[in-house]
């Protein structure tokens, strides 16, 4: 058997993706920062990975499934509704789909004929296609009256798919034979069940909810009964999830997020044992596998940018090798209005007395940050910059207690926890300039209400990709965006004297200056809202370019530092944030 090892690269990879048997994989990376993303094809041998440029450009948005033998199929997130096959050497269009949204799934076990199936959604019905070997579209019999995600085989033809309806998902079966589908799990009006991992070997099939506010893992036998367990030792309000099952189908891989790291542990299905599987510090990044040689998945950590570990039960973890030039980080614990709030410190042991301090708050919003590393909050502390990444209420990975302010409370518990952390750094930095804020998406849009609500503790503003306001991210978010609004009551208006936080409305209480960022093809957060901000601030009387910034990337998704204009958007970021004004 393969020892546990570490493979480690310099650069972040993005849209990693494994074959189900964990002998390829595909990925995204940028190898300057003047040019799109390139597709990347893995390869597993005994002594490590081997990785192959293809020179085929792709965005972020881009989905990815690695084919065995080497080949990937891309489906583009342009708009053009491409799907191309790429090689190590070749990148062909191979079908184009009528409906806007599609999603890769990998093709049945034991089907040579079928590159994958495609589930394609038109914002009223899900239909499933074949991609057959001979690259044509063949469509399946039936369709399901909703939005799907997911996909797990269940035998040759029988797919397990999580159907979306107004309030919650639940689980069906679609045979692509007959077109025929059935309930397999529906836990409740409002839960989210959903099929997870299923074992020819041993027959179990491995399912999970969100019933009572937690995570809970289950498990069923296929062909017996049907009857679900939801073992206690499988269930937590920190984010458990599933990850995959061993050769024998006998147990299972899960992984749970403990504040900002990642806890592997291994389940025993029939002993009922679940044992913690040692890692080395860090954020477990995507799907895994597991083999008859072990356990593999990817990781990243501050210091190595994105590792692929092999880890086997019972052996001790390996250690990825620091990557030259990626500053380490430090996890500190920050005062909010509620209490002690758990952060990630960038910056060195002089982080808090930089001339420049960031306060960065991350997306979601039921996200975290994460041990790992970050690019732009590495730039910025390589500028000589602190940059201090908080977790603050709402955030995952801490139990229901600190998430739940995040229902109903947009802008609410964790605006407070913010507007205290910016007042408590003012205070501790004496005579230096307060700190900065700094946000994606939702943390964007909480950057720019934290303006409004402190702007006498905020030297500055940068919103990637920010809303307006919760109202208007749902009558203009595609809908899963609107489905997330509704699920976490985000259009409640959280008590206070700030009233609705809607950034147009309380813009004029921002003094520092502002720097708007958003990719032009995001399917998140319309562009729109960041040209109606701007827009806003000019009528307000800003300055352009000394006042209120906006920086538009033409080839940028929700993330708008990642495509091919990214080194553009990320330089502006960086020049704003070390300016002299500052």
């Amino acid at each position: 058997m393969t020892a546990p090892r570490a493979d480690v690269w310099t650069r972040p990879r993005h849209n990693l993706r494994l074959t189900p048997d964990g002998g390829w994989a595909a990925a995204l990376c940028r190898y300057d920062d003047e040019s799109a993303p390139q597709v990347e094809i893995w390869r597993r041998h005994e002594d490590g990975w081997s990785v192959t440029p293809t020179g085929a450009s792709a965005a972020v948005t881009d989905q990815l499934l690695p084919l065995p033998g080497g080949r990937v199929l891309v489906r583009c997130g342009d708009g053009t509704r491409r799907l191309r096959l790429v090689g190590p050497d070749s990148a062909t269009t191979v079908a184009r789909t009528a409906e806007p949204s599609v999603r890769l799934l990998p093709a049945p076990p034991g089907d040579p004929g079928t590159r994958c199936v495609l589930a394609a959604y038109d914002e009223r019905t899900t239909r499933l296609y074949r991609l057959t070997a001979a690259d044509r579209l063949v469509r399946c019999p039936g369709e399901l009256p909703g939005r799907t995600e997911d996909g797990v085989w269940l035998g040759t033809r029988r797919l397990a798919l999580t159907l979306f309806r107004s309030g919650g998902a639940a689980t069906v079966v679609a045979d692509l034979a007959t077109g025929r589908t059935r309930p397999l799990l529906d836990v409740g009006p409002n839960t989210i069940d959903r099929a997870e991992l299923y074992s020819p070997a041993s027959t179990a099939l491995v399912v999970r909810t969100d019933a009572g506010g937690a995570d809970r893992i289950g498990f069923a036998r296929l062909g017996a009964d049907e009857a679900f367990w939801f073992p206690a030792e499988t269930s937590s309000d920190r984010g458990l999830r599933p990850l995959a099952l061993d050769p024998d189908g006998r147990r299972l891989l899960t992984h749970e997020q403990r504040g900002v790291h990642s806890e592997l542990a291994v389940y025993d299905i029939a002993d009922r044992v679940r044992e913690p599987l040692p890692t080395p510090p860090g954020a477990q990044r995507g799907p895994a596998a597991w083999t008859d040689e072990g356990i593999v998945t990817p990781w990243s950590a501050p210091t190595a940018p994105t590792a692929m570990l092999r880890l086997r039960p019972g052996h001790p973890p390996p250690s990825p090798v620091p990557v030259p030039g990626a500053g380490p980080a430090r996890v500190v614990t920050v005062e909010g209005a509620g209490g002690p709030l758990e952060a990630i410190a960038y910056g060195g042991d002089g982080w808090l007395h930089a001339p420049t301090l960031v306060v960065a708050l991350h997306g979601g919003p039921l996200s975290a940050w994460r041990y790992e590393f970050h690019p732009l909050l590495s730039a910025l502390a390589a500028d000589g910059a602190g940059v201090l990444a908080v977790n603050q209420r709402g955030s995952t990975g801490y139990g229901a207690e600190h998430v739940r302010p995040i229902r109903g409370g947009w802008g609410g518990p964790d605006l407070d926890d913010v507007t205290a952390v910016l007042g408590d750094l003012r205070e501790r930095r004496g005579d230096a300039a307060p700190p900065a804020v700094l946000g994606h998406s939702y943390g964007a849009f909480l950057a720019l209400l934290a303006a409004c609500a402190a702007p006498g503790r905020v030297s500055g503003c940068v919103a990637l990709a920010p809303f307006r306001s919760a109202a208007a991210l749902h009558a203009a978010g595609p809908g899963p965006v609107r489905d997330l609004v509704r699920r976490l009551d985000g259009l409640r208006v959280p008590a206070g004297p700030l009233g609705p936080r809607d950034v147009p409305a309380l813009a004029g209480r921002i003094t520092a200056p502002v720097l708007l960022v958003h990719g032009a093809l995001d399917e998140v957060v319309p562009v729109r809202e960041s040209r109606a901000l701007y827009a806003r601030f000019l009528a307000l009387g800003r300055r352009p370019g000394t006042d209120v910034t906006y920086v538009e990337v033409a080839d940028g998704g929700h993330d708008p530092l990642s495509g091919g204009e990214a080194g553009r958007a990320t330089a502006a970021v960086r020049d704003f944030l070390r300016s002299e004004r500052r």
